[in-house]
This record gives structure tokens, sequence and C-alpha cells, in this order.
């Protein structure tokens, strides 16, 4: 475990789909650092053609706890399709900026809607609103219990001339 304040934690589930389903498995994580959050959940295509992985993400600021933001229904802001030998299409949520203000997405808001009802959705099925949260805790209070047993470390002696 690194002490480094920009280290992030992450907790990864995997399911896989039986073999009638469209996608071969769904792969959720969740990562925390010092900054910000990041959800992210990614279907895997069965057998791609054009069609390879969907990914859905969402992102909040650190400001606040996992737990917190699991179960607040944080909306997605990015959607990826990628594709097999073709580049891969992302819809972001744009913001305001000092530049000027947010572009009109609103014909884009059903999508985002979609993809945030899936994540939440998923996020259910999978227990991520229990597991996240217990999971962290373990990793990083695991990482403070063993700094507090380890001893100092000791500078090497030196003779006296």
């Amino acid at each position: 475990m690194s002490s480094d304040p920009g280290t992030a934690n992450w907790v990864r589930i995997r399911r896989e789909f039986s073999v009638q389903a469209l996608f071969s498995t769904a792969q959720y994580s969740f990562s925390v650092d010092p900054k910000n959050m990041v959800e992210t959940l990614v279907f895997r295509v069965r057998d791609p053609k054009d069609l390879l992985q969907v990914s859905i993400e969402d992102t909040a600021s650190a400001v606040t706890t996992p737990a917190t933001m699991l179960t607040s229904g944080t909306p997605a802001s990015r959607i990826k399709l990628e594709r097999f030998g073709k580049s891969s299409v992302v819809l972001a949520r744009c913001f305001a900026s000092e530049a000027g203000p947010a572009p009109d997405q609103s014909a884009y808001e059903p999508l985002f809607q979609s993809a945030s009802a899936i994540l939440s959705n998923y996020r259910g099925l999978l227990g991520a609103r229990t597991t996240v949260p217990e999971e962290l805790e373990r990793v990083t209070g695991g990482a403070e219990k063993k700094a507090e047993r380890s001893p100092p470390a000791r500078r090497p002696a030196t003779k006296k001339k």
C-alpha cells in the first residue's frame, strides 16, 4: 500500500451471464482518490461483430463518502461504445466552464437517463451499495492498522571516533 495522497483505492465486481445472453460479462468498478470517485459499469458482448463493449460511467467529487454516492443515484456522465476495427463512440455530459455556458444536450438526455437507470439497477443487483463501502474500509483500514503495528524505522548505529 502506498501512502501517497494521490493513490486511488478501488473495488471491482464481475459477473458472467448465461450462454443465451447478449453480453458475456458485466464488470462494475468503483474507484476513489483524494479528489474524485468514479463508478464504471462495462458490458462485454458475447459475439462481437461490430460492437465489443458498452461502458457507462459516473463521477462525483470526493467530498462525500462512497456509501453516500452509491445511495444518491449519481447520474451517468459518460457512455462509450467500443467497436471492432473502428473508433469508439462516446457521449459525455458537457458542463459550463469559464469560457461559457454548457451546450444544449437535451436531445441526449433520454440516453443519459437510460444509462443512469441501468447503472442504478446493476448497483443493486451486484450488491455494490454494501460491498463497495465494506471493501474500501477493509483496504484502507487494513493499511492504517498495518502502519500502526509496524515499529518506527531505526537509524543504523554510527561509530564514534
